[in-house]
């Protein structure tokens, strides 16, 4: 696409409340969600009640605003590794000043295409200037499967670790946790799996492994996900003396991990893990493509661990149109496996473990 190869330069343009520049994007148009009624939008109330919502200060800008929005605005290029003088521009509909590009007359079209594929399509196409994306599949079951290793069983740790990590996902009415052992290469192991009832439980797991040494080996280091009960997640972690720590999932547009502060736990970082490009590292690069250092399931993992990898879909989100995974039931242990690869990703980044990958 000749856009992507250029300096991809957006018009932005000032919130007539805070300044603030922005480019126009179809998922900060805002209208009255009372305006269904049963399965069937009001046309009139959506329009009626349609505007857009400023990125920064969340003030309401109407149609009314644009024509000086437009005055004020700039071309920005977005793409710094375009070549030199390699110009591309986009522009959606939300700019024109026209009636029938009126921030209601848009919400509503939408609301009227989005209900069957072409005219979704055309809509995204013509109206936002955004390409269609197909839904593309994650980890087919065949590549699920050969990520069994032969050489292991359940409880079984076949490399002499650098770390072993324990993570968990906490549900509503059990918590799944997995442990992995990381070889001095980088390529991770699941060495075992299972459940408990409550997260408190977790704390009282003693898993051990031998290592083909001899030497004993258990988990120290670890992320507990904070999205259901958060609560008793921070209290855990904070009852573990620094071996699990927090972590939740982000929609952010960049980035793989991050951290921030707990009020009520000002020593105990809480990490952000980027749900999408994680899910990708994991299900594509780790699974499909089989991308080294490699990911290895014990030869005896049940179905009940092998589904929670499987059913994972790319789809274009029909509000931003941008790329995402469909949600999917069951893929607890999946999460924390994504959890794991995040944890030794943060061991490395601050130098407590290396790996000598080639």
């Amino acid at each position: 696409m000749a856009f992507l190869a250029g300096d991809q330069r957006y018009y932005f343009v000032p919130c007539p409340h805070c300044g603030e520049k922005q480019r126009l994007e179809f998922s900060q148009i805002k209208w009255d969600q009372e305006a269904k009624v049963g399965n069937k939008w009001d046309e009139d109330r959506v329009k009626a009640s349609a505007h857009y919502e400023c990125c920064k200060c969340h003030g309401a800008i109407t149609d009314g605003h644009k024509t000086s929005m437009l005055r004020g605005g700039e071309w920005r290029p977005t793409n710094p590794a375009a070549a030199t003088g390699r110009r591309s521009y986009h522009l959606n509909s939300l700019y024109a000043p026209w009636r029938s590009c009126s921030f209601g007359e848009l919400a509503a079209k939408f609301l009227r295409d989005k209900g069957a594929r072409d005219t979704l399509q055309d809509f995204q196409n013509s109206t936002m200037a955004i390409p269609w994306e197909e839904e593309a599949s994650g980890a087919s079951e065949e590549a699920i499967l050969a990520c069994r290793n032969p050489d292991y069983r359940i409880g079984q740790c076949p490399v002499e670790p650098v770390i072993v990590t324990l993570c968990a996902d906490v549900g509503q009415s059990a918590s799944h946790w997995s442990a992995m052992a990381w070889a001095l290469g980088g390529e991770g192991f699941v060495l075992d799996y299972g459940t408990v009832t409550a997260p408190e439980d977790i704390l009282h797991l003693r898993l051990v492994f031998d290592a083909p040494s001899g030497r004993k080996v258990a988990p120290m280091q670890g992320l507990i996900d904070s999205g259901f009960n958060a609560t008793a997640v921070y209290r855990v972690c904070a009852l573990s003396d620094g071996v699990f720590f927090p972590a939740k999932g982000s929609k952010a547009t960049s980035g793989t991990i991050g951290a921030s502060i707990l009020k009520d736990y000002p020593t105990m970082p809480l990490y952000t893990v980027n749900e999408f490009f994680s899910k990708v590292a994991l299900y594509i690069d780790k699974i499909e493509k089989r991308k080294a250092p490699f990911l290895h399931f014990p030869a005896d993992a049940g179905d009940d661990f092998l589904n929670s990898f499987a059913g994972q879909k790319i789809i274009t989100n029909r509000k931003t149109g941008k790329p995402e995974f469909r949600l999917v039931a069951g893929d607890h242990y999946a999460d924390t496996v994504r959890l794991h690869y995040a944890c030794v990703q943060e061991l490395r980044k601050v130098g407590a473990i290396e790996f000598l990958e080639k």
